[in-house]
Protein backbone atom coordinates (compact mmCIF):
# COMPACT_ATOMS: atom_id res chain seq x y z
CA UNK A 1 0.00 0.00 0.00
CA UNK A 2 1.04 3.51 -1.27
CA UNK A 3 1.64 6.46 1.04
CA UNK A 4 -0.79 8.47 -1.38
CA UNK A 5 -3.64 5.61 -0.98
CA UNK A 6 -2.77 6.47 3.31
CA UNK A 7 -3.34 9.90 2.65
CA UNK A 8 -6.74 9.02 0.74
CA UNK A 9 -8.64 6.73 3.46
CA UNK A 10 -9.42 9.67 5.66
CA UNK A 11 -11.88 11.18 2.59
CA UNK A 12 -12.51 7.17 1.77
CA UNK A 13 -14.31 7.06 4.79
CA UNK A 14 -15.80 10.85 4.62
CA UNK A 15 -16.95 9.52 1.63
CA UNK A 16 -19.59 7.12 2.88
CA UNK A 17 -20.78 9.42 5.47
CA UNK A 18 -21.50 11.51 2.48
CA UNK A 19 -19.34 14.07 3.81
CA UNK A 20 -16.95 15.24 0.81
CA UNK A 21 -18.06 17.17 -2.28
CA UNK A 22 -19.63 15.51 -5.51
CA UNK A 23 -16.65 16.11 -7.61
CA UNK A 24 -14.00 14.69 -5.02
CA UNK A 25 -16.85 11.45 -4.87
CA UNK A 26 -16.28 10.72 -8.52
CA UNK A 27 -12.19 11.01 -8.06
CA UNK A 28 -12.45 8.60 -4.55
CA UNK A 29 -14.51 6.21 -6.82
CA UNK A 30 -12.74 5.92 -9.97
CA UNK A 31 -9.41 5.17 -7.49
CA UNK A 32 -11.12 2.67 -5.47
CA UNK A 33 -12.90 1.14 -8.75
CA UNK A 34 -8.70 0.94 -10.06
CA UNK A 35 -7.11 0.27 -6.73
CA UNK A 36 -7.26 -3.19 -5.00
CA UNK A 37 -5.66 -2.16 -1.56
CA UNK A 38 -8.32 1.12 -1.66
CA UNK A 39 -11.47 -1.18 -2.46
CA UNK A 40 -10.43 -3.59 0.29
CA UNK A 41 -10.27 -0.47 2.80
CA UNK A 42 -13.55 0.86 1.58
CA UNK A 43 -15.44 -2.65 2.08
CA UNK A 44 -14.08 -3.19 5.65
CA UNK A 45 -14.90 0.19 6.58
CA UNK A 46 -18.74 -0.22 5.04
CA UNK A 47 -18.51 -3.77 7.09
CA UNK A 48 -17.76 -1.45 10.32
CA UNK A 49 -20.45 0.53 10.18
CA UNK A 50 -22.93 -2.72 9.94
CA UNK A 51 -21.50 -3.69 13.33
CA UNK A 52 -21.19 -0.68 15.05
CA UNK A 53 -24.37 1.58 13.86
CA UNK A 54 -27.07 -0.66 12.79
CA UNK A 55 -28.97 -2.18 16.40
CA UNK A 56 -32.56 -2.66 16.55
CA UNK A 57 -34.46 -0.03 17.92
CA UNK A 58 -36.95 -0.84 20.93
CA UNK A 59 -40.36 -1.48 19.74
CA UNK A 60 -41.96 2.54 20.32
CA UNK A 61 -44.57 2.53 23.17
CA UNK A 62 -48.13 3.99 23.06
CA UNK A 63 -47.91 6.46 20.98
CA UNK A 64 -46.77 4.82 17.34
CA UNK A 65 -49.97 3.37 16.67
CA UNK A 66 -52.08 6.61 17.24
CA UNK A 67 -50.26 8.70 14.88
CA UNK A 68 -50.05 6.06 11.95
CA UNK A 69 -53.80 5.40 12.39
CA UNK A 70 -54.76 9.19 11.34
CA UNK A 71 -51.77 9.10 8.91
CA UNK A 72 -53.01 5.99 6.72
CA UNK A 73 -56.30 7.47 6.70
CA UNK A 74 -54.77 9.79 3.94
CA UNK A 75 -53.04 7.64 2.19
CA UNK A 76 -49.80 9.19 1.40
CA UNK A 77 -45.84 7.50 1.23
CA UNK A 78 -44.63 8.40 4.96
CA UNK A 79 -40.99 7.86 6.01
CA UNK A 80 -40.08 7.22 9.17
CA UNK A 81 -36.83 7.70 9.98
CA UNK A 82 -34.46 7.52 13.12
CA UNK A 83 -31.52 9.75 12.67
CA UNK A 84 -27.79 9.26 14.05
CA UNK A 85 -25.80 11.87 16.05
CA UNK A 86 -22.03 11.46 14.99
CA UNK A 87 -22.34 8.21 13.05
CA UNK A 88 -25.21 7.33 16.19
CA UNK A 89 -28.61 7.12 15.89
CA UNK A 90 -31.07 9.30 17.15
CA UNK A 91 -34.07 8.00 19.29
CA UNK A 92 -37.30 6.97 17.90
CA UNK A 93 -40.54 8.72 19.23
CA UNK A 94 -43.66 8.14 17.31
CA UNK A 95 -43.49 7.70 13.68
CA UNK A 96 -39.56 9.46 13.32
CA UNK A 97 -38.59 11.35 16.58
CA UNK A 98 -35.19 11.47 18.18
CA UNK A 99 -34.00 12.48 21.31
CA UNK A 100 -30.75 12.48 22.89
CA UNK A 101 -27.89 11.76 26.30
CA UNK A 102 -25.82 12.81 29.01
CA UNK A 103 -22.28 12.63 30.74
CA UNK A 104 -20.14 12.95 33.83
CA UNK A 105 -17.50 12.79 36.52
CA UNK A 106 -16.52 10.56 39.50
CA UNK A 107 -17.13 9.09 42.65
CA UNK A 108 -17.55 6.02 45.12
CA UNK A 109 -19.76 3.99 44.00
CA UNK A 110 -21.71 0.29 46.29
CA UNK A 111 -22.28 -2.44 43.99
CA UNK A 112 -26.27 -3.10 45.13
CA UNK A 113 -28.64 -3.20 42.42
CA UNK A 114 -30.61 0.42 42.92
CA UNK A 115 -33.72 -0.11 44.20
CA UNK A 116 -35.41 3.33 42.57
CA UNK A 117 -35.40 2.59 38.78
CA UNK A 118 -35.53 -0.61 36.51
CA UNK A 119 -34.23 -0.30 33.15
CA UNK A 120 -38.09 0.55 31.18
CA UNK A 121 -38.17 2.85 34.05
CA UNK A 122 -34.54 4.57 33.26
CA UNK A 123 -35.55 4.99 29.21
CA UNK A 124 -38.73 6.40 29.71
CA UNK A 125 -37.29 8.76 32.80
CA UNK A 126 -34.70 9.72 29.55
CA UNK A 127 -37.39 10.39 27.12
CA UNK A 128 -39.13 12.76 29.66
CA UNK A 129 -35.92 14.97 30.20
CA UNK A 130 -34.98 14.79 26.36
CA UNK A 131 -38.55 15.82 25.88
CA UNK A 132 -38.32 18.79 28.46
CA UNK A 133 -34.83 20.51 27.43
CA UNK A 134 -34.80 23.59 25.80
CA UNK A 135 -31.02 24.61 26.43
CA UNK A 136 -27.69 22.76 28.31
CA UNK A 137 -24.09 23.75 28.24
CA UNK A 138 -21.54 21.46 29.79
CA UNK A 139 -17.60 21.38 30.27
CA UNK A 140 -15.88 18.07 29.98
CA UNK A 141 -12.82 16.07 30.73
CA UNK A 142 -11.31 13.84 28.75
CA UNK A 143 -8.03 11.21 29.02
CA UNK A 144 -7.63 8.88 26.61
CA UNK A 145 -4.38 5.84 26.79
CA UNK A 146 -3.07 3.86 24.11
CA UNK A 147 -2.95 5.85 21.14
CA UNK A 148 0.55 5.62 19.37
CA UNK A 149 1.38 8.74 19.25
CA UNK A 150 4.82 8.50 22.26
CA UNK A 151 2.88 9.31 25.40
CA UNK A 152 1.23 7.42 28.23
CA UNK A 153 -2.19 9.48 27.71
CA UNK A 154 -3.79 12.26 25.99
CA UNK A 155 -5.62 15.14 27.73
CA UNK A 156 -8.77 17.14 26.36
CA UNK A 157 -11.22 19.59 27.32
CA UNK A 158 -14.26 19.34 25.63
CA UNK A 159 -17.06 22.42 25.56
CA UNK A 160 -20.59 21.62 24.53
CA UNK A 161 -23.89 23.91 23.67
CA UNK A 162 -27.37 23.39 23.24
CA UNK A 163 -30.27 24.82 22.56
CA UNK A 164 -33.73 22.83 21.17
CA UNK A 165 -33.70 21.57 18.81
CA UNK A 166 -31.33 22.01 16.24
CA UNK A 167 -28.79 24.57 18.07
CA UNK A 168 -25.28 23.16 18.79
CA UNK A 169 -21.76 24.12 19.23
CA UNK A 170 -18.93 21.40 20.37
CA UNK A 171 -15.18 22.47 21.26
CA UNK A 172 -12.76 20.13 21.86
CA UNK A 173 -8.99 21.60 23.17
CA UNK A 174 -6.22 18.98 22.57
CA UNK A 175 -4.21 19.80 26.43
CA UNK A 176 -1.81 16.87 25.57
CA UNK A 177 2.33 17.74 24.90
CA UNK A 178 3.52 15.66 22.29
CA UNK A 179 6.95 14.21 21.82
CA UNK A 180 7.27 15.11 18.28
CA UNK A 181 6.13 18.59 17.40
CA UNK A 182 4.99 16.89 13.87
CA UNK A 183 1.81 15.55 15.48
CA UNK A 184 -1.25 18.15 15.07
CA UNK A 185 -3.27 19.08 17.83
CA UNK A 186 -6.38 17.36 18.39
CA UNK A 187 -8.70 20.03 17.90
CA UNK A 188 -12.43 19.88 16.79
CA UNK A 189 -14.73 22.43 16.29
CA UNK A 190 -18.20 21.70 15.36
CA UNK A 191 -21.34 24.57 15.10
CA UNK A 192 -25.22 23.79 13.45
CA UNK A 193 -28.00 25.82 13.46
CA UNK A 194 -31.23 24.96 12.17
CA UNK A 195 -30.25 25.90 8.55
CA UNK A 196 -26.30 25.40 8.72
CA UNK A 197 -23.28 23.41 9.78
CA UNK A 198 -19.46 23.43 10.04
CA UNK A 199 -17.04 21.47 11.24
CA UNK A 200 -13.33 22.01 11.54
CA UNK A 201 -10.41 18.98 12.46
CA UNK A 202 -6.79 18.34 11.60
CA UNK A 203 -5.70 17.95 8.35
CA UNK A 204 -3.31 15.12 7.90
CA UNK A 205 -2.39 11.40 7.39
CA UNK A 206 -3.29 8.29 8.98
CA UNK A 207 -1.30 7.85 12.27
CA UNK A 208 0.49 4.75 10.83
CA UNK A 209 2.57 7.07 8.51
CA UNK A 210 1.82 10.28 10.38
CA UNK A 211 5.15 11.14 11.21
CA UNK A 212 6.28 10.68 7.13
CA UNK A 213 2.97 12.49 6.55
CA UNK A 214 3.73 14.13 2.52
CA UNK A 215 0.31 17.15 2.98
CA UNK A 216 1.52 20.06 5.03
CA UNK A 217 -0.25 20.54 8.48
CA UNK A 218 -3.24 21.98 9.05
CA UNK A 219 -7.33 21.72 9.62
CA UNK A 220 -9.74 21.31 7.00
CA UNK A 221 -13.09 22.48 7.19
CA UNK A 222 -16.74 21.48 5.55
CA UNK A 223 -19.43 23.83 5.71
CA UNK A 224 -23.17 22.68 4.86
CA UNK A 225 -25.68 25.27 4.15
CA UNK A 226 -29.18 24.73 3.25
CA UNK A 227 -30.38 21.78 5.58
CA UNK A 228 -33.67 20.42 5.92
CA UNK A 229 -34.41 19.43 9.22
CA UNK A 230 -33.40 16.79 11.22
CA UNK A 231 -30.75 16.38 8.19
CA UNK A 232 -29.17 12.56 8.16
CA UNK A 233 -25.96 13.45 6.53
CA UNK A 234 -25.05 16.04 9.02
CA UNK A 235 -25.81 15.16 12.05
CA UNK A 236 -25.34 16.29 15.62
CA UNK A 237 -23.62 14.53 17.87
CA UNK A 238 -26.62 15.28 20.54
CA UNK A 239 -26.32 11.74 22.85
CA UNK A 240 -23.86 13.74 24.62
CA UNK A 241 -26.33 15.84 26.27
CA UNK A 242 -29.47 13.11 26.85
CA UNK A 243 -28.40 9.47 25.85
CA UNK A 244 -31.88 8.12 24.85
CA UNK A 245 -30.45 6.34 21.81
CA UNK A 246 -27.53 4.58 23.55
CA UNK A 247 -30.22 3.24 26.07
CA UNK A 248 -33.23 2.76 24.18
CA UNK A 249 -31.47 1.19 21.37
CA UNK A 250 -29.61 -0.86 23.68
CA UNK A 251 -30.29 -4.49 24.34
CA UNK A 252 -28.06 -5.16 26.82
CA UNK A 253 -27.28 -2.44 29.37
CA UNK A 254 -27.54 -3.69 32.92
CA UNK A 255 -28.10 -1.66 35.82
CA UNK A 256 -24.84 -1.79 37.91
CA UNK A 257 -24.67 0.40 40.94
CA UNK A 258 -25.10 3.33 42.41
CA UNK A 259 -23.57 6.52 44.08
CA UNK A 260 -22.57 9.89 44.29
CA UNK A 261 -20.92 11.42 41.25
CA UNK A 262 -19.78 15.15 41.53
CA UNK A 263 -22.02 15.61 44.50
CA UNK A 264 -25.46 14.38 42.69
CA UNK A 265 -26.77 11.28 43.32
CA UNK A 266 -26.61 8.91 40.36
CA UNK A 267 -27.34 5.39 38.70
CA UNK A 268 -24.41 3.19 36.88
CA UNK A 269 -25.32 1.59 33.59
CA UNK A 270 -22.98 -0.98 31.90
CA UNK A 271 -23.09 -2.24 28.29
CA UNK A 272 -20.64 -3.27 25.50
CA UNK A 273 -19.08 -0.68 23.52
CA UNK A 274 -21.09 -1.64 20.30
CA UNK A 275 -24.18 -0.49 22.33
CA UNK A 276 -22.58 3.23 23.84
CA UNK A 277 -21.66 4.31 20.07
CA UNK A 278 -23.89 6.94 20.03
CA UNK A 279 -22.41 8.44 23.63
CA UNK A 280 -19.10 7.44 23.22
CA UNK A 281 -18.51 8.84 19.78
CA UNK A 282 -20.60 12.27 20.77
CA UNK A 283 -17.50 13.59 21.45
CA UNK A 284 -15.76 12.54 18.73
CA UNK A 285 -17.19 13.79 15.52
CA UNK A 286 -13.41 13.71 13.43
CA UNK A 287 -10.19 14.06 14.39
CA UNK A 288 -7.74 11.48 15.38
CA UNK A 289 -8.87 9.45 18.11
CA UNK A 290 -7.87 5.81 19.59
CA UNK A 291 -10.40 2.87 18.34
CA UNK A 292 -12.27 0.34 20.79
CA UNK A 293 -13.27 -3.41 19.84
CA UNK A 294 -17.41 -4.04 20.25
CA UNK A 295 -17.49 -6.16 23.11
CA UNK A 296 -15.19 -3.23 25.51
CA UNK A 297 -17.41 -2.58 28.55
CA UNK A 298 -18.36 1.08 28.78
CA UNK A 299 -19.80 2.20 32.66
CA UNK A 300 -21.82 5.29 32.30
CA UNK A 301 -23.60 7.43 35.67
CA UNK A 302 -26.34 8.67 35.01
CA UNK A 303 -27.24 12.09 37.01
CA UNK A 304 -30.79 10.65 38.48
CA UNK A 305 -32.70 14.35 38.27
CA UNK A 306 -31.99 15.61 34.80
CA UNK A 307 -30.49 11.94 33.46
CA UNK A 308 -27.70 13.55 32.01
CA UNK A 309 -24.47 11.87 31.62
CA UNK A 310 -22.02 12.41 34.51
CA UNK A 311 -18.99 10.40 33.47
CA UNK A 312 -18.69 7.25 31.62
CA UNK A 313 -15.38 5.27 30.90
CA UNK A 314 -14.54 2.82 28.58
CA UNK A 315 -12.63 -0.68 29.66
CA UNK A 316 -10.69 -3.25 27.84
CA UNK A 317 -12.35 -6.73 27.71
CA UNK A 318 -10.99 -9.90 27.69
CA UNK A 319 -12.93 -11.54 25.52
CA UNK A 320 -11.83 -13.95 22.62
CA UNK A 321 -10.09 -12.36 19.92
CA UNK A 322 -9.38 -8.96 22.21
CA UNK A 323 -5.76 -9.22 22.38
CA UNK A 324 -5.27 -10.59 18.76
CA UNK A 325 -7.24 -7.33 17.31
CA UNK A 326 -5.70 -5.28 20.19
CA UNK A 327 -2.49 -6.79 18.05
CA UNK A 328 -3.22 -6.31 14.90
CA UNK A 329 -4.50 -2.46 15.42
CA UNK A 330 -1.68 -1.74 17.25
CA UNK A 331 -2.86 -1.38 21.15
CA UNK A 332 -1.00 -2.93 24.36
CA UNK A 333 -4.41 -2.85 26.47
CA UNK A 334 -4.39 -4.91 29.37
CA UNK A 335 -7.68 -6.81 30.31
CA UNK A 336 -9.53 -4.47 32.72
CA UNK A 337 -7.52 -1.02 31.62
CA UNK A 338 -9.33 1.80 31.84
CA UNK A 339 -8.97 3.39 28.61
CA UNK A 340 -11.15 6.45 27.77
CA UNK A 341 -12.36 8.66 30.94
CA UNK A 342 -14.97 11.36 29.95
CA UNK A 343 -16.38 13.36 33.15
CA UNK A 344 -18.26 16.52 33.29
CA UNK A 345 -17.13 19.59 35.91
CA UNK A 346 -19.81 21.50 35.65
CA UNK A 347 -22.74 21.84 33.52
CA UNK A 348 -26.00 23.87 33.05
CA UNK A 349 -29.52 24.68 32.06
CA UNK A 350 -29.28 28.37 31.44
CA UNK A 351 -29.87 29.97 28.04
CA UNK A 352 -27.20 30.52 25.22
CA UNK A 353 -26.11 33.38 23.86
CA UNK A 354 -27.52 33.00 19.99
CA UNK A 355 -23.94 34.39 18.94
CA UNK A 356 -22.25 31.50 20.03
CA UNK A 357 -24.44 29.59 17.13
CA UNK A 358 -23.22 31.66 14.31
CA UNK A 359 -22.16 29.22 11.24
CA UNK A 360 -18.82 29.95 9.41
CA UNK A 361 -18.97 29.47 5.90
CA UNK A 362 -15.82 27.86 4.74
CA UNK A 363 -13.80 25.13 3.84
CA UNK A 364 -15.95 22.39 1.52
CA UNK A 365 -19.01 23.77 0.96
CA UNK A 366 -22.23 21.73 0.29
CA UNK A 367 -25.85 22.75 -0.58
CA UNK A 368 -28.99 20.68 0.80
CA UNK A 369 -31.17 23.23 -1.30
CA UNK A 370 -33.78 22.57 1.11
CA UNK A 371 -36.06 26.22 0.51
CA UNK A 372 -38.87 26.63 3.17
CA UNK A 373 -42.38 27.01 2.35
CA UNK A 374 -45.67 26.92 3.50
CA UNK A 375 -47.52 24.25 3.97
CA UNK A 376 -49.65 22.67 0.32
CA UNK A 377 -52.99 21.08 -0.19
CA UNK A 378 -51.39 17.76 -0.99
CA UNK A 379 -48.96 17.61 2.65
CA UNK A 380 -49.42 15.30 5.81
CA UNK A 381 -50.80 17.44 8.49
CA UNK A 382 -51.66 14.66 11.20
CA UNK A 383 -54.36 15.95 13.94
CA UNK A 384 -52.15 14.08 16.59
CA UNK A 385 -48.36 15.05 17.03
CA UNK A 386 -47.76 13.64 20.87
CA UNK A 387 -47.84 17.61 21.87
CA UNK A 388 -45.09 18.53 19.41
CA UNK A 389 -44.97 21.64 18.10
CA UNK A 390 -44.71 22.81 14.30
CA UNK A 391 -41.24 23.48 13.43
CA UNK A 392 -39.68 23.36 9.44
CA UNK A 393 -41.36 22.73 6.63
CA UNK A 394 -40.63 23.22 3.11
CA UNK A 395 -39.12 21.52 -0.27
CA UNK A 396 -36.23 19.43 -1.41
CA UNK A 397 -34.97 19.77 -5.00
CA UNK A 398 -36.57 16.58 -5.95
CA UNK A 399 -39.79 18.13 -5.06
CA UNK A 400 -40.38 16.20 -2.15
CA UNK A 401 -41.84 18.13 0.87
CA UNK A 402 -40.75 17.98 4.31
CA UNK A 403 -43.20 18.59 7.35
CA UNK A 404 -41.34 18.93 10.83
CA UNK A 405 -42.81 19.32 14.35
CA UNK A 406 -40.70 19.40 17.55
CA UNK A 407 -40.33 20.10 21.47
CA UNK A 408 -36.93 19.55 23.25
CA UNK A 409 -34.68 17.00 22.05
CA UNK A 410 -37.78 15.01 20.70
CA UNK A 411 -39.17 15.41 17.47
CA UNK A 412 -41.27 14.23 13.91
CA UNK A 413 -40.73 14.45 10.48
CA UNK A 414 -42.77 13.67 7.89
CA UNK A 415 -41.75 13.26 4.01
CA UNK A 416 -43.84 12.76 1.07
CA UNK A 417 -44.27 13.52 -2.59
CA UNK A 418 -41.29 13.82 -5.13
CA UNK A 419 -40.00 12.84 -8.36
CA UNK A 420 -38.04 10.20 -7.59
CA UNK A 421 -38.40 8.06 -4.77
CA UNK A 422 -36.82 8.21 -1.38
CA UNK A 423 -33.85 10.26 -0.01
CA UNK A 424 -30.27 8.98 1.10
CA UNK A 425 -31.01 7.99 4.17
CA UNK A 426 -28.88 6.87 7.19
CA UNK A 427 -27.52 3.15 7.66
CA UNK A 428 -30.17 3.11 10.61
CA UNK A 429 -33.01 4.54 9.30
CA UNK A 430 -36.17 2.46 8.60
CA UNK A 431 -38.60 3.24 5.82
CA UNK A 432 -42.20 2.94 6.01
CA UNK A 433 -44.50 3.00 2.82
CA UNK A 434 -47.98 3.17 3.52
CA UNK A 435 -50.90 1.98 0.55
Amino acid sequence: MSKACDALRPDISARLDDEVDRQRALELEAHIESCPSCSAYEERMRATRRALRVHTAERVPDLREPIMARIRTEHPRVLRRREWVTGARVGAVAAAVAALVVLASSIPFSDRQPQSASATEIVAQVREAAEDLDSYRATFSIIERGYPAGVKERRFNAQVFYEAPERFRLRVRDLTTYPDPRWPANDIDLVARPRQWWIEQPRTCPVEVLLECPLPQGTSERTVVERQPFDGTSTLPTDIIVPLETLASSGDFEISGSGNVIGKPAVKVTMPYREALPLVGALQPAGLWREFHPLDRVDIWLDEATWFPLRFEVRADDSEGRAAWARLEGYRDSPGRTVLEVGARRFSRKAINPKLFSVPSDGTIRTGDFVAAPKGADWIEPSYTAGLDPYRRGLTPDGRWVSSWARGMTWLKLTGGGRGGASVLPASAEQVRLA
